[in-house]
């Protein structure tokens, strides 16, 4: 499950629904999503397994700076947009 950390998701159940978000953390049935807005590096959203959609594995930027510990807000920012522009993507952020 941890093959998951640094993955583009869309929520596809909840109040969020469609939105998109970067998993920081795994646990058991869980996952701890961001996206730099709303849901910061600080206090990420805890969301089930169950109700999210894997749309782009591992975007090369944000594995790099998770790697090297230098992952800010405005990296996920700038993935999930560049992600909504390449996909023409009416999810929201």
């Amino acid at each position: 499950m941890d093959t998951l950390v640094g993955s583009l998701i869309i929520s596809r159940s909840g109040h969020d629904k469609n939105h998109i978000y970067v998993v920081m953390e795994v646990e058991s049935g869980f996952v701890y999503v961001v996206d730099g807005r709303l849901k910061t590096i600080d206090k990420p959203k805890k969301k089930n397994i169950k109700h999210i959609q894997v749309v782009n594995n591992k975007p090369e930027d944000i594995m790099e700076k998770i790697d090297n510990n230098s992952l800010r807000n405005e990296d996920i920012k700038r993935c999930i947009k560049l992600f909504k522009q390449e996909h023409r993507c009416e999810a929201y952020i």
